[in-house]
């Protein structure tokens, strides 16, 4: 019985490193490719380390300069830096989003559209807003221009101009600027005026993790509260073109039109309709928090390489002034130009591309998963199996010498200079707001302000 019991320990102990070492070290299909470290063929802590110490995203880079365009990161993890079988296959080809989305970024305990894995389910979701991001919808909107007008004169101007003798500390300002901007086209720009002094407050209080919790939850609240107000805005007809909840007044129109019945409620009103509140607040959370951050980044990056370059400024100055009507701070009822016109201004254009590039705002790592059904191939590896974790970073693919020669250079004129062929291929490298069909859906928006 002894002998029994020591054989099926034995047994157990052989089959578990067979299992856990043997197999994903040497026999796995993804034993073959380049791991990043000796263990990270048969386990995870190498990768939570890097993560810990917040070092993920150069060391990735490191390794794709040191081994190619695919690395094992984990047992079940890889690290793809290249565009054909690398962004297009994956990312092109709508590989499904890992559980690590909705488990960083579910509000109210509800997924959005931003962490709904479910392709399907993802698709109604980007039907609902699809139209109304749409660049000609946002070149068009009555309500984006005169939001902006007022933001513009009647905040940021006067503010700058208050503050032009002493230091500006922009990042900040930056920040509050896009969330006025982009609350007052998410909900209606009446209640827009406080989210300055909320978020300075916000930003500059919460230091330690504690009370960054407490920040959190102070902003889920303050989202609801916005999202409350603005559907008793539309329930009161309180509305017009110029002053609406665009994205709120969308999402509740859409979402009453797919489940039928009232979809804004408290939990007096019922179980469906609380239900349906907290998802498009959900939503709604996701779309101010991203705008806030990516938008306020890519502000303060912009404006901090032109502060280092004056000579180039002053040629952005003078570019910006042959916008028609032009823009001046001392007068408030002064139309905006026409913002087809930004896109054809280049060395404006080039600015913010070449921005979006060396300091991209999700710089990070963005998880796909292999699907079900046969394996497939990536980076010229076959065979590989479903379940894996794939994933590409913009830190990495904007580095690429071979596409954007001085990577860690801010080169404004590598977008005017280039030919044809050279453009091309850089724009399909640049992958600040992701691709496919999961791509940013408001990245319009975002480039327009």
């Amino acid at each position: 019985m002894v002998s029994l019991l020591a054989d099926i320990a034995v047994a157990a102990l052989l089959a578990t490193i067979y299992r856990y070492i043997v197999y994903p070290a040497f026999l796995s299909p993804l034993a073959k490719i380049p791991a990043a470290h000796f263990s990270a063929h048969f386990s995870s802590l190498w990768l939570k380390y890097i993560r810990y110490h917040n070092i993920e995203n150069r060391t990735v880079q490191a390794l794709h300069e040191k081994y190619g365009p695919i690395v094992r990161l984990g047992p079940s993890e890889l690290s793809i830096n290249c565009y054909d079988e690398g962004l297009k296959t994956v990312y092109g080809g709508g590989f499904p989003k890992t559980t690590w989305y909705p488990l960083q970024f579910a509000f109210y305990g509800f997924t959005n559209m931003f962490t709904t894995i479910d392709s399907h389910a993802h698709s109604v979701r980007k039907r609902m807003v699809s139209n109304m991001y749409s660049k000609s919808s946002i070149l068009a909107s009555p309500n984006l221009r005169a939001t902006t007008t007022a933001i513009l004169h009647t905040r940021l101007l006067p503010l700058l101009a208050s503050m032009a003798v002493s230091p500006i500390d922009i990042l900040p300002l930056a920040h509050a600027y896009t969330m006025d901007s982009f609350t007052a086209f998410h909900f209606y720009l009446t209640e827009a005026p406080r989210v300055t002094a909320w978020l300075r407050r916000w930003l500059g209080v919460h230091l330690v993790p504690a009370a960054v919790t407490n920040g959190f939850q102070e902003l889920e609240a303050w989202n609801l509260q916005k999202c409350d107000e603005a559907a008793k805005a539309i329930a009161a007809s309180k509305t017009d073109d110029e002053d609406a909840p665009v994205v709120f007044g969308t999402m509740l129109a859409q979402f009453r039109k797919l489940h039928g019945g009232e979809c804004w409620g408290s939990a007096a009103d019922g179980e469906g309709a609380q239900r349906r509140r907290l998802e498009i607040a959900s939503d709604m959370f996701d779309h101010n928090v991203a705008a806030m951050e990516t938008s306020g980044l890519t502000l303060t990056w912009a404006l901090y390489e032109l502060s280092r370059r004056p000579a180039l400024q002053a040629r952005l100055r003078r570019e910006l002034l042959t916008l028609r009507p032009p823009v001046s701070a001392l007068d408030a009822a002064a139309a905006l130009p026409d913002p087809k016109t930004l896109d054809a201004l280049p060395l404006l254009d080039a600015v913010l591309q070449e921005t979006l590039r060396l300091w991209p705002a999700v710089a990070g790592r963005q998880p796909r998963c292999t699907p079900p059904g046969p394996p497939c191939t990536l980076a010229g590896h076959a065979d590989i199996p479903p379940g894996v974790a794939v994933q590409a970073y913009a830190y990495s693919l904007h580095r690429n010498g071979e596409v954007f020669p001085a990577p860690e250079e801010w080169l404004p004129e590598r977008w005017m200079e280039a030919e044809p062929a050279r453009l091309a291929e850089m724009r399909r490298w640049l992958w600040a707001f992701g691709s496919g069909g999961r791509a940013d859906q408001a990245f319009r928006r975002g480039y327009l302000h």
